[in-house]
């Protein structure tokens, strides 16, 4: 996942693109399976930051402040 985050910073990755799409599908699975786990709400995070989707990233943020206080 790293390597797509500093990808998708970098405008590597268009924002409709199924590539997108499937890594936010998995970081959502990701943190609905294991709500607990700092670092794929991180990346959930970093991911719809780093497309433009501040909103998203807002929310994120919010539902993994009260998963992991």
């Amino acid at each position: 996942a790293v390597g797509y985050l500093e990808r998708l910073a970098a405008g590597a990755v268009d924002e409709n693109s199924q590539e997108l799409k499937k890594v936010r599908s998995l970081l959502r699975n990701a943190v609905q399976s294991n709500p607990s786990n700092p670092s794929a709400w991180i990346s959930l995070v970093r991911v719809e930051e780093s497309s433009g989707n501040i909103t998203q990233a807002r929310s994120s943020i919010a539902d993994a402040l009260q998963a992991c206080p």
